[in-house]
């Protein structure tokens, strides 16, 4: 997670808008591993309903010949639409994920500072590292990909995902009933990651209560 005190609340605003998409599929009854989508009742339907008040009347997802894999998506954001570009060379969880992360971008870059219109510098700038400024598009780049394994190893299904384990699958074997690339699935059960999704998942599950 992002350190810091604005870090702490990004990362409570990213997953609150998570949870918010899940528990939609939840009540659509179509909650359950791999979680869909871009089927009609998936993923992708849920958060084209939920910016179509922001002005963005369609979503579109592009497909392109890349040949490297470095690169997996992109997004490319207008007044009225929103373009959703991903390689045809990623496999299955790895198109998965980069869509997913992708359209998540939709709904948690609400300031400009979030996203940028100079995608060469960005890359430049994640493949060198460094600190995570706040309110910038490097670290909405980070948080983005926090919300799309929250989105396809959601916290609702976090106990599936643990029995599973118990019952001696594999990482691996887990991965392929997610649909989710294997690093996710390590880092959610036994990661850092893992530990501090829990942590902050029972800390918002406990204001749910209280509220």
């Amino acid at each position: 997670m992002p350190r810091g005190s604005d870090g702490q609340d990004r990362a409570c605003d990213v997953f609150l808008v998570v949870r918010s998409v899940i528990e939609k599929l939840s009540e659509r009854e179509v909650l359950q591993f791999p979680v869909p989508l871009v089927k009609p009742s998936g993923i992708l339907a849920v958060i084209k309903e939920m910016v179509k008040p922001d002005g963005i009347q369609e979503v579109k997802l592009v497909c392109h010949d890349w040949k490297t894999h470095l690169f997996h998506s992109a997004l490319f954001r207008y007044e009225d639409r929103a373009e959703i570009h991903y390689s045809a060379h990623s496999n299955l969880c790895w198109r998965r994920f980069a869509i997913c992360k992708e359209a998540m971008h939709l709904l948690i870059d609400t300031e400009p500072g979030h996203f940028t219109t100079d995608v060469p510098s960005l890359i430049e700038r994640m493949i060198i590292g460094g600190e995570l400024e706040p309110d910038t598009p490097v670290e909405s780049e980070w948080i983005g990909e926090a919300a799309a394994i929250e989105m396809l190893l959601p916290w609702k299904l976090r106990s599936v995902m643990e029995d599973m384990s118990k019952a001696g699958e594999t990482d691996y074997q887990i991965a392929v009933q997610a649909r989710t690339p294997l690093k996710y699935v390590t880092a959610m059960l036994r990661g850092v990651y893992g530990r501090a999704s829990k942590g902050l998942n029972k800390q918002l599950d406990e204001t749910d209560s209280v509220l």
